[in-house]
C-alpha cells in the first residue's frame, strides 16, 4: 500500500509548492487585480492543509500513544486557536474585497496568529515530521502545520496587496505594523479569557505543548535538537 501512497502523498505536497509559488507570481505580476489566488488549486489544496488535515490530527492526536503532541486537559486551546485562524482564511479568501479596512485587520491578526502556532507545531513535531511522510494513512496530518502555513501566507500577502485596501492610509503606512501586533496580542488574549470559564489556565496554550509526551517541547521530551 505504501508504494502507491508514498509517491502519491509526496505528489500532492510538490504539487502544493509549486501551485503556491505559482500564483504568488502570477498575482504579484497583475498587482492583485485578478483572482488567481482564488484559483480551483489554492482552494482544494488550502481546504486540505487549513482544514481537513487539522480536524483528523485532532480527532485522533492521542490514538498513537504513548507520545501524543497535546495535553489532554489543555488541546481544547489549539483546537480553539486553529479554528479561529482556519476561519480567518477562509473569510479573507473570498470577502476580503467586500470588507472594511478594520475587518481586514481583524482577519490579517487571526492569518498571523495561525503562522505563529503553525511554525510553533512545526518545530514541536520535528521528530515525526518523517513519520508524516512515509505512513500517510496514519499521520498525513503532521506534515500540515508546515504546509498550511504556507497557505496561510499566502493569504495574508494576498490580503495586505489587495488594491482597495493598500490605498487606506493606516494599512500602507508604517504605523500600520504596531497596530497589527497589537491586534494580534489581543486576539490570543480574548480567546485565553474565553476559555477560563472552563476551567482552563491563563496559560493553558503553554501546557498544551509541555505536557505532551514525547514531541519537542514536551516537558521531558527525549528529542534534543
Amino acid at each position: 500500500m505504501f508504494i502507491l501512497v508514498g509517491p502519491i502523498y509526496l505528489s500532492i505536497l510538490v504539487l502544493t509548492i509549486i501551485t503556491i509559488i505559482k500564483n504568488w507570481k502570477k498575482s504579484t505580476q497583475s498587482e492583485f487585480r485578478n483572482d488567481n489566488e482564488l484559483s480551483e488549486w489554492i482552494i482544494i489544496l488550502g481546504g486540505l492543509f487549513t482544514t481537513l488535515a487539522p480536524l483528523i490530527g485532532f480527532i485522533r492526536y492521542d490514538a498513537y500513544g504513548p507520545d501524543i503532541p497535546f495535553s489532554k486537559n489543555h488541546v481544547q486551546v489549539i483546537e480553539l486557536l486553529v479554528i479561529v485562524s482556519a476561519i480567518c482564511y477562509w473569510v479573507s479568501k473570498f470577502y476580503k474585497k467586500q470588507l472594511s479596512p478594520i475587518v481586514n485587520i481583524l482577519l490579517r491578526a487571526g492569518l498571523i496568529q495561525g503562522i505563529i502556532l503553525d511554525f510553533i507545531v512545526t518545530i514541536h513535531f520535528t521528530n515525526y515530521l518523517g513519520c508524516g511522510l512515509l505512513v500517510p494513512f496514519m499521520g498525513f496530518e503532521l506534515l500540515a502545520p508546515p504546509m498550511a502555513m504556507l497557505f496561510l501566507l499566502y493569504e495574508l500577502h494576498c490580503n495586505f496587496r489587495t488594491p482597495k485596501l493598500t490605498a487606506e492610509p493606516i494599512l500602507s503606512s508604517q504605523n500600520y505594523i504596531p497596530i497589527q501586533v497589537g491586534f494580534v496580542i489581543a486576539l490570543v488574549i480574548v480567546e485565553q479569557l474565553m476559555l477560563l470559564p472552563m476551567g482552563f489556565h491563563w496559560n493553558s496554550i503553554e501546557l498544551a505543548f509541555t505536557q505532551s509526551k514525547g514531541f519537542v517541547f514536551s516537558m521531558h521530551s527525549r528529542f534534543n535538537f
